[in-house]
């Protein structure tokens, strides 16, 4: 990824302005599943931190970070929460290869 980040962006951004509307639907479909799993008594404070936690995380290394739900909002086999404790911080590669799958 490092060797060929640049062409790898440019091919990124040239899918995504090719196929704005099937992005914004995409993003806009994310979004509502996620906020449509975020329980009454959920820590939303406690979400919040994770999420700049992980911005610095990126800063830092150098390496850019994604915040993953361990047990995928939406999957084949299971559906779990947006919540603090559904959380972690994780590499992008990891999180792009891992998708939305459940082990098994």
């Amino acid at each position: 990824y490092e060797e060929n980040k640049s062409r790898i962006l440019a091919r990124c951004n040239s899918y995504r302005i090719r196929n704005q509307a099937d992005y914004n639907h995409s993003s806009r479909v994310r979004r509502l599943l996620r906020n449509s799993r975020v329980p009454k008594w959920a820590n939303l404070s406690a979400i919040k931190e994770i999420y700049r936690e992980c911005r610095k995380v990126s800063e830092s290394t150098g390496v850019k970070h994604h915040v993953d739900h361990i047990v995928p909002l939406n999957s084949l086999r299971v559906s779990g929460l947006h919540v603090e404790y559904n959380l972690r911080i994780i590499p992008a590669v990891i999180n792009l290869k891992k998708s939305n799958k459940w082990p098994s």
